[in-house]
């Protein structure tokens, strides 16, 4: 097995939990905006001679995305509302109107809609960017009201197994750093 120092390991490291992190979004598909995945990142740096610092980094968010989100309170709706409209125009939710006999609904998003309907494309898309916010509205109430339920996409790669391999791994790079230490010093 190749000896690796403490820091190459951490990079090691850092690069398989972004890379099982973001598979893990894919694989629960909940990976709509890409927003979450592109986030994850991590950090190695050295803080003094005898100190490296590891850091993961995700959007807040990514723990009602692991856990899911309880119920919550009316003040929660305005930035939920917002973070939903977003979403629903990057997944592209259809956006539908009832036709003037109310016996179907017409997709407000297909080519050709607007003349069928009878309005021209700035009132289609105000007809559209309104029917979003409602639907938004009313999902940002329905999550307020009942919350939502986790996909454990970072509980299932962050977990204790996966430090234990860590432990193990620095154990033998720890080696490595200070028999080079020791080399350095017998050299001088």
């Amino acid at each position: 097995m190749e000896e690796r120092s403490i820091y190459q390991t951490l990079e090691d490291f850092g690069n398989k939990v972004q890379s099982d992190l973001r598979k893990s979004l894919v694989s629960k598909k909940a990976n709509a905006s890409k927003n979450l995945s592109q986030s994850i990142a991590f950090n190695v740096k050295f803080k003094s001679d005898t100190e490296i610092q590891f850091k993961l980094e995700l959007d807040r968010y990514y723990g009602a995305v692991d856990k899911g989100r309880s119920k919550a309170k009316k003040e929660g709706l305005v930035p939920l509302r917002v973070a939903i409209y977003q979403w629903i125009i990057q997944k592209g939710i259809a956006v539908t109107s009832r036709n003037d006999d109310a016996s179907k609904r017409i997709d407000l998003t297909k080519k050709g809609v607007g003349k069928t309907l009878g309005v021209g494309r700035p009132k289609l898309r105000k007809m559209i960017e309104s029917q979003r916010k409602t639907m938004a509205y009313f999902i940002a109430i329905k999550i307020n009201k009942f919350g939502t339920k986790g996909n454990n996409f970072y509980s299932e790669v962050v977990n204790e197994s996966l430090f234990d391999d860590l432990r193990e791994q620095l154990s033998d790079s720890f080696k490595k750093d200070v028999l080079i230490d020791i080399n350095k010093i017998e050299i001088k």
